[in-house]
């Protein structure tokens, strides 16, 4: 059993059958963490998204742009994060929203920036952190550069997963998170609306430049990231 279990919750299913992939909570084979989706609808789109599966540090959590007065909102207007946005909200804004979060956040990825240095999840600015790159690289880059590079690191990513046989059937939820809470004071309440969600997953696959059906990178995103000498990967 320990050597069953050792191969992660999805193998382990997988090979145990009689329906027991129902009790798991993974995304591309990898473990949902301890934050409920539910409750942090941004968060959700992420684990579904990220190319590597459910991850909670793919990029930062709601709350941080639940009003006016959080520090994301406060702090990073030069990166176009301009409003706020309901932690369980669904619709345009928190799409377009985790877009701009998913690149930045692969920019800290990138650089091997700790993820709590920086805003929003703590007190360093954009601009100190520009600063910092470019003191120790010598190098005159701007945020506009960066959010490229992170843009370009995902659509590789995208591309390799796609060569390895993923799909857009591969970004979704567990159907867990579809459904109400039972018990407790959110007896029933907080599903995340299967329709709102394929909604706002078709739409971060056009905010990113992809084909809205297949989230495949479209020919003219892989140009204009300089990435030509990959068209022929998502042309097969």
């Amino acid at each position: 059993m320990g050597d069953l279990l050792s191969q992660g919750s999805y193998l382990s299913a997988q090979k145990i059958g009689k329906g027991a992939e129902k009790f798991i909570y993974q995304v591309k084979g990898q473990e949902i963490p301890m934050h409920d989706p539910r409750l942090k609808t941004g968060v959700g789109l992420q684990y579904a998204l990220s190319d590597y599966g459910a991850d909670h540090m793919k990029a930062a959590h709601d709350p941080f742009f639940k009003d006016k007065d959080s520090v994301g909102v406060k702090e990073m207007k030069g990166l176009g994060i301009l409003e706020p946005v309901s932690p369980t909200d669904m619709g345009q804004k928190k799409v377009a929203l985790f877009k701009l979060l998913d690149i930045y956040w692969t920019v800290f990825d990138i650089l091997g920036v700790c993820d709590f240095g920086y805003v929003p999840r703590s007190v360093g600015t954009c601009e100190e952190l520009l600063e910092i790159i470019c003191a120790s690289t010598g190098w005159r880059t701007t945020w506009f550069e960066l959010m490229k590079l992170g843009e370009r690191s995902i659509n590789m990513a995208r591309i390799f997963n796609l060569r390895e046989g993923f799909t857009s059937k591969n970004d979704t939820l567990p159907e867990v998170f579809f459904q109400g809470f039972k018990g407790g004071p959110l007896d029933g309440q907080s599903a995340i609306n299967k329709k709102d969600f394929k909604k706002a997953i078709k739409l971060r696959y056009e905010l990113m430049g992809w084909n809205p059906d297949t989230g495949i990178p479209t020919s003219a995103k892989i140009i204009e990231l300089g990435l030509d000498w990959l068209i022929d990967e998502v042309k097969r």
